[in-house]
């Protein structure tokens, strides 16, 4: 038997922004000696991704230096519209929730979530 996939997609080119945000505070209780951070790429790669991984790689040192976490989903739009985690479903309640805490870079008067 054979079998073929065809993947009919219609492909949207839309601008993206990278999104670094500093939740002030302290995160030593994080941070202990007795807890390790663990560095993971959730990839869900795809042709034409929008390189957040390359921007990663670029600015490792600084997010080594001022990062705990860096989650990378490199699909991260579904309908052109709005942003959505699809690579990371079983993230995506989280990340709802962390871009509700940044401001837009686009308008002070709302968060990344609202943007």
């Amino acid at each position: 038997m054979m079998l073929e996939l065809v993947n009919d997609t219609e492909y949207i080119d839309t601008e993206l922004y990278n999104v670094v945000g500093t939740i002030k505070g302290e995160s030593s209780e994080c941070v202990k000696d007795s807890h390790s951070r663990l560095e993971t790429p959730l990839n869900h790669q795809r042709i034409r991704t929008p390189q957040s991984t390359a921007w990663a790689t670029r600015n490792f040192d600084y997010s080594k230096k001022n990062c705990i976490a860096y989650i990378n989903v490199d699909e991260s739009t579904s309908d052109g519209d709005r942003q959505d985690p699809v690579g990371s479903p079983l993230l995506a309640e989280t990340l709802y929730e962390a871009a509700k805490l940044v401001p837009s870079p686009l308008n002070e008067e709302v968060e990344v979530e609202d943007g």
